[in-house]
C-alpha cells in the first residue's frame, strides 16, 4: 500500500503507473493489480507470489519513504508499506430478496471489512428488461475472508469474489463442503446455489415467502459456486 499525505495533491492514474515502474521497479510481469483509493490518498499494488520478496526490499529503502513525481514535474513524498488485510475486492452477494436493504447487507459484512461502495447489478443489454437482477455488488476493503454463505435477516445469501476460499454451507469450514459436513445429518437447509445468474426461476426467492432456487442435491451447490459466471451488468 502507498499512502499520500492528507494535504498532498491528488495524482492521476498515469502518475501512479509510472511511479510503480520507475520508482518501485516492478515490471508488468510482476504486478497483478493496481487499485486506486484516491479519496483516501492511497493506492494498492499487488505483486505475484514469486515477486513478493521484492516488497521487503522496497520497504527497506529510506524506511519506505519515496519521492512521487507528478506529471507537472512537482513532487511529494509517499509512504510504502504492506497492507494490513486482503486488499480491495468486488464481492457479489446473491439470493437475497429485493426487500433486504443494502445497508443491512453492509452491516452483515462489516466484521469482514469496510464496505466502500454498493451497486445493484442489472441484466445486460442482451435482455429485454434492463432492471436489477437481485445481485448486489459490494466493493470491500477486506480484513478477513467472507464465508461462502452468510445469514442476513434470516435469509441465506451466497457471496462470491476472486480468491475466496470456498466454505461449508453448514459450519463455514474450509476443510470440507456440506456433503461431507458432520452436521449434515442433524441439519437440513435449502441450497441457494442450485442455479446461478442467467438461469433464474425466481428473483432470489423474490418474496422469499415464495419459491427459492432450492434443491435436495447438496453436492451441486458448491460446484455451482465455481461456475457462478460473470456479472450480467452493473451501474
Amino acid at each position: 500500500m502507498c499512502m499520500f499525505a492528507n494535504d498532498a495533491k491528488k495524482p492521476i492514474a498515469l502518475d501512479i503507473h509510472e511511479f510503480v515502474f520507475h520508482k518501485l521497479r516492478l515490471t508488468e510481469n510482476e504486478v497483478v493489480s493496481i487499485q486506486l483509493e484516491l479519496t483516501k490518498r492511497r493506492f494498492y499494488v499487488k505483486v505475484r507470489e514469486e515477486s513478493k520478496h521484492k516488497i521487503s526490499q522496497i520497504k527497506s529503502i529510506n524506511s519506505g519513504m519515496y519521492s512521487f513525481p507528478y506529471e507537472d514535474k512537482t513532487m511529494t513524498t509517499i509512504k510504502v508499506m504492506e497492507a494490513n488485510g486482503l486488499g480491495i475486492r468486488w464481492v457479489r452477494v446473491l439470493y437475497l430478496p429485493e426487500e433486504v436493504e443494502n445497508r443491512v447487507i453492509q452491516e452483515a459484512l462489516n466484521a469482514c471489512g469496510e464496505v466502500l461502495l454498493v451497486r445493484d447489478e442489472l441484466w445486460s443489454n442482451q435482455y429485454r428488461y434492463k432492471v436489477k437482477n437481485g445481485i448486489r455488488n459490494m466493493k470491500i476493503e477486506l480484513k478477513r475472508h467472507i464465508p461462502s454463505y452468510i445469514d442476513v435477516l434470516g435469509h441465506q445469501a451466497v457471496t462470491l469474489y476472486e480468491e475466496q476460499p470456498r466454505t461449508c454451507a453448514l459450519c463455514h469450514s474450509v476443510e470440507h463442503f456440506r456433503s461431507e459436513c458432520p452436521l449434515r445429518r442433524r441439519t437440513s437447509i435449502p441450497n441457494p446455489l442450485e442455479q446461478v445468474p442467467g438461469s433464474y426461476r425466481s428473483y432470489a426467492g423474490a418474496a422469499r415467502g415464495g419459491e427459492g432456487p432450492h434443491t435436495k442435491d447438496t453436492e451441486r451447490g458448491e460446484q455451482a459456486a465455481d461456475r457462478a459466471g460473470r456479472p450480467c451488468g452493473s451501474r
